[in-house]
């Protein structure tokens, strides 16, 4: 016998995240970003990223793309008819997408990173 907590007037329900960040599980995998090219979109080395493949990639999109057999995660930049992944770090050059031997996979919709540098 007790007295019931004053915490129970604000308990929820238990929060799936899987429930939060996957909108269309049949669509959506994950993979480890490899580089920090794209810390300052907020993506850093070890990351786990969320992609959606049912996602149009539209101009700013940060996307994951396969050219010419390597996979990149950059955000798409649509400028004069043209498209570009570029990457938010200064070293890396923009790369053209022309339509040959690449394919945008998906939409990176979250990034989920340790705040623990030894976590990673």
């Amino acid at each position: 016998m007790g007295f019931p907590s004053p915490a129970d007037d604000y308990a929820q329900a238990r929060l799936e995240v899987t429930d939060y960040i996957v909108k269309h599980p049949a669509a959506t995998f994950f993979l480890r970003a490899e580089t920090s090219c794209m810390a300052r979109a907020g993506i850093r080395a070890g990351d786990v990223l969320v992609v959606d493949k049912s996602l149009v990639p539209q101009n700013g999109s940060i996307v994951v793309a396969c050219v010419h057999g390597d996979f990149h995660v950059r955000q798409l930049r649509v400028s004069g008819g043209k498209h570009s992944l570029i990457a938010t770090d200064s070293r890396s050059k923009p790369i053209e997408i022309d339509g040959e031997d690449c394919a945008v996979w998906g939409v990176v919709t979250f990034s989920i990173h340790s705040t623990h540098a030894s976590q990673q």
